[in-house]
């Protein structure tokens, strides 16, 4: 009778031990697959914000087709490899082409304002430049710009970005065009090409 007392006391707390066990197992499941969701969301925002920028590209494009001197003077869609800055300024009463008659260069300079205006409104903190493709002067080429989110970038524990660490990872992101464009830091980039 005495070995039976020492045995159940023994096993006393045992299923308290088993059942922690499981829930510890549990809760990394759980962990793991919320883990795979936010991955998966932010891996969906990042493929939303490619086809965005190639729409960009196809209207700005399109802008160019639809004015009578746009494609046989694709210059006047050329706003240069370092002009990354927001939407130009407002063009004059005159300069409104969706309110009076323009000439093409005029038209040019309406489209570029209004589809600089349509990258940053579309894509948050989106910034785009055109440029003449380096290796056939008959195309157009642009860029369109966003910022690299911080939940996908390197963040210190300070809450700033690591470069050096942002840089490697998403090297593949910042597309540069020899002789062309160059993805400013910190930026993932779209680059398209149109000949007219």
């Amino acid at each position: 009778m005495k070995s039976r007392d020492i045995f159940r006391t023994k096993q006393r707390g045992s299923a308290l031990i088993e059942a922690l066990v499981a829930m510890l197992v549990f809760a990394l499941g759980v962990l793991g697959m919320l883990g795979v969701q936010i991955k998966s969301v932010a891996d969906n925002q990042n493929a939303t914000q490619r086809v965005v920028a190639a729409r960009l590209a196809d209207d700005l494009f399109e802008r160019m087709k639809t004015n009578a001197g746009g494609v046989s003077n694709i210059n006047t869609y050329v706003m240069g490899v370092d002009e990354w800055s927001s939407p130009n300024p407002v063009p004059s009463d005159d300069g409104r082409c969706d309110q009076n008659f323009c000439t093409p260069n005029s038209q040019a300079a309406f489209d570029r304002w209004q589809w600089r205006l349509r990258v940053v409104n579309m894509l948050p903190g989106g910034q785009a430049t055109t440029f003449i493709s380096p290796a056939d002067p008959r195309q157009l080429g642009v860029m369109v710009a966003w910022p690299i989110r911080k939940t996908d970038a390197a963040v210190t524990a300070s809450g700033t970005m690591d470069n050096t660490k942002t840089n490697f990872k998403f090297g593949w992101l910042n597309v540069d065009v020899p002789g062309g464009a160059s993805c400013p830091a910190d930026m993932v980039c779209h680059v398209a090409f149109s000949q007219p």
